[in-house]
């Protein structure tokens, strides 16, 4: 899960949103298909001192399955 944020300026996470749509829809049907679909990173910092900082979540990509 590590390239995605890695290389989530190139085409890897258009491939990946395709490969999970495709992937899910073919083993449901009716309203159980996804029509859509958000994929986050969740990033977390570790700092210098080892306090904890807060998690941020980034969007990596927003995909509508039928693209």
């Amino acid at each position: 899960m590590m390239d995605l944020w890695k290389k989530r300026k190139t085409k890897v996470p258009l491939f990946y949103a395709r490969y999970l749509c495709r992937d899910w829809n073919s083993r449901h049907q009716g309203d159980r298909k996804l029509e859509s679909l958000e994929i986050y990173f969740m990033r977390e910092e570790t700092q210098p001192d080892y306090e904890i900082s807060a998690p941020q979540k980034v969007l990596i990509r927003r995909h509508a399955c039928g693209e």
